[in-house]
């Protein structure tokens, strides 16, 4: 039952994917994007023996891949600026929102995964609501992978919603 429910929730993911991906790919005003943080870049890299027990810079790139018209936004830091926390990628995927909502994208919907201390847990949330009210968005919905595969399941989606008073 367990593993039913596991292949049918990554089969939803695969079509909520590709259904976001063809909306992006004809309207303008929609936005589908998927990204992720890079495993850890250390620097200097060389084959020389010498170099091995050098202090090595840490160095991170979160790359956010557009998949309706195909561009890649690359945001890349060292650990002197910064960490590999909820904070840092919350500000890249902002700046990325920030982007698209200058390009008069009205809806926006990203895809990532389930990492807790990245992109899973409540600022990274607030950092939504807050494009979504500052650069008035129409609609932001995030969805993350689904466990063991590279397709996304749980959707939190923020709507723009008129509220008469």
């Amino acid at each position: 039952n367990k593993f039913d429910k596991h292949i049918e929730n990554k089969t939803l993911a695969r079509n909520a994917k590709d259904t976001a991906k063809a909306i992006a790919q004809i309207d303008d005003t929609f936005c589908a994007a998927c990204f992720d943080l890079q495993q850890v870049m250390m620097l200097p890299k060389a084959s020389q023996y010498c170099l091995f027990y050098t202090r090595k810079l840490n160095n991170y790139n979160l790359s956010l891949y557009s998949l309706g018209s195909s561009d890649a936004h690359c945001y890349v830091w060292n650990e002197a600026v910064g960490g590999k926390g909820y904070c840092e990628v919350a500000s890249c995927v902002y700046d990325f929102i920030k982007s698209m909502a200058a390009k008069y994208v009205k809806s926006i919907t990203t895809f990532s995964d389930n990492c807790a201390g990245q992109n899973r847990n409540r600022y990274f949330l607030t950092m939504l609501w807050y494009s979504l009210k500052t650069l008035h968005l129409d609609n932001v919905c995030h969805q993350y992978l689904e466990r063991g595969h590279t397709q996304m399941i749980l959707f939190i989606q923020l709507l723009r919603v008129p509220v008469n008073m």
